[in-house]
Protein backbone atom coordinates (compact mmCIF):
# COMPACT_ATOMS: atom_id res chain seq x y z
CA UNK A 1 0.00 0.00 0.00
CA UNK A 2 1.23 3.46 -0.73
CA UNK A 3 0.43 6.43 1.16
CA UNK A 4 -0.04 10.02 -1.00
CA UNK A 5 3.30 11.08 -0.24
CA UNK A 6 4.97 7.78 -1.47
CA UNK A 7 5.45 6.09 1.33
CA UNK A 8 5.04 2.43 1.35
CA UNK A 9 2.93 0.58 4.50
CA UNK A 10 3.64 -2.84 5.08
CA UNK A 11 2.27 -4.95 7.30
CA UNK A 12 6.35 -5.35 9.14
CA UNK A 13 6.16 -1.22 9.33
CA UNK A 14 2.50 -1.05 11.53
CA UNK A 15 3.87 -3.66 13.22
CA UNK A 16 7.05 -1.69 14.34
CA UNK A 17 5.14 1.44 14.55
CA UNK A 18 2.17 -0.03 17.34
CA UNK A 19 4.84 -2.10 18.79
CA UNK A 20 7.03 1.12 19.78
CA UNK A 21 7.41 2.09 23.43
CA UNK A 22 7.53 5.60 23.23
CA UNK A 23 3.50 5.39 23.16
CA UNK A 24 3.88 4.48 26.79
CA UNK A 25 6.25 6.56 28.04
CA UNK A 26 9.70 4.82 27.53
CA UNK A 27 12.60 4.87 25.29
CA UNK A 28 15.64 3.28 24.99
CA UNK A 29 18.92 4.65 26.24
CA UNK A 30 22.37 2.79 24.56
CA UNK A 31 24.96 1.58 26.42
CA UNK A 32 27.21 4.54 27.19
CA UNK A 33 30.59 3.72 29.05
CA UNK A 34 29.99 1.91 31.90
CA UNK A 35 26.18 2.05 31.86
CA UNK A 36 24.33 -0.73 30.39
CA UNK A 37 21.29 0.12 27.56
CA UNK A 38 18.27 0.04 29.24
CA UNK A 39 14.70 1.53 29.02
CA UNK A 40 13.90 5.01 30.55
CA UNK A 41 10.48 6.89 31.36
CA UNK A 42 10.01 10.00 29.77
CA UNK A 43 9.13 13.07 30.50
CA UNK A 44 5.89 13.16 27.86
CA UNK A 45 2.75 11.47 29.16
CA UNK A 46 2.01 8.45 27.67
CA UNK A 47 -0.50 7.93 24.82
CA UNK A 48 -1.32 4.52 26.44
CA UNK A 49 -0.80 2.93 29.88
CA UNK A 50 1.96 0.09 29.64
CA UNK A 51 -0.48 -1.81 31.21
CA UNK A 52 -2.70 -1.88 27.51
CA UNK A 53 0.61 -1.69 25.95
Amino acid sequence: MWLEGGIKITKANIWDLIRNLIYCGKIFVTKYKDQESRYVKKLHEPLIFEELF
